[in-house]
């Protein structure tokens, strides 16, 4: 994990007051990153995070608040329990109580938002006061890796399976096969142009390849 990337951003978007908020602020990250070493944790990791945050670099030019796709980002999977089925609500109010924290109370409410849309994968437009875009390009930035070479796919698949290792084999891929059926049935797995128009295609190769290996 490039730390340098997390902590810059980081640093960038919050403005210390004092020296108390400087140490709140730096307690925050540090329990934040903390989260994300928890030993079940194989592919939801600070490398995810890393990921994200390197598309994140590379389209920030075409958001509208970097600041709340930022904090969507590192808060997304702040839980993550794959045997609980509501880490993504849990998720959501950790980073509104963080948020007020750090002062950033006025972005919590579009971070939540975001952060919820991850549960399903799908944006509802209509209750983002932020740009719609910044939404459907975080959901981008989650699943891109849907989208990367069958070697990197693969190796993922292989961490996620890790992480439900609770779930016997023959259940895991009844349930696995029915979540990527899904997603093959959707008219479109990207929102945004530029990763409908790069990563489409290979993803739903991908998500068919894995199909056929757990039949």
């Amino acid at each position: 994990m490039n730390n340098n990337l997390l902590d810059n951003y980081w640093l960038s978007y919050i403005q210390p007051s004092h020296a108390k908020h400087t140490l709140v602020v730096k307690q925050i990250l540090k329990k934040l990153a903390r989260q994300y070493r928890q030993p079940w944790r194989y592919y939801h990791t600070l490398n995810h995070i890393e990921q994200m945050l390197l598309l994140f670099q590379q389209y920030e030019s075409s958001i509208s608040s970097p600041p709340t796709v930022f904090f969507s980002i590192c808060f997304h999977d702040y839980y993550y329990l794959p045997w609980r089925k509501n880490n993504e609500k849990r998720s959501a109010t950790k980073a509104i109580k963080e948020l007020h924290k750090l002062h950033l109370g006025s972005l919590s409410h579009d971070v939540e938002q975001i952060i919820l849309a991850t549960e399903k994968h799908l944006p509802i437009a209509d209750q983002f006061s932020t740009n719609k875009t910044d939404a459907e390009l975080l959901l981008d930035f989650d699943l891109a890796i849907l989208g990367s070479q069958w070697k990197n796919y693969l190796h993922y698949c292989q961490q996620i399976r890790k992480e439900y290792w609770f779930v016997p084999k023959n259940k895991y891929q009844t349930g696995r096969k029915k979540i990527l059926t899904a997603f093959l049935k959707r008219e479109q797995l990207y929102f945004s142009e530029p990763f409908f128009t790069q990563l489409e295609q290979q993803a739903r190769k991908n998500i068919q390849r894995e199909i056929q290996l757990l039949s």
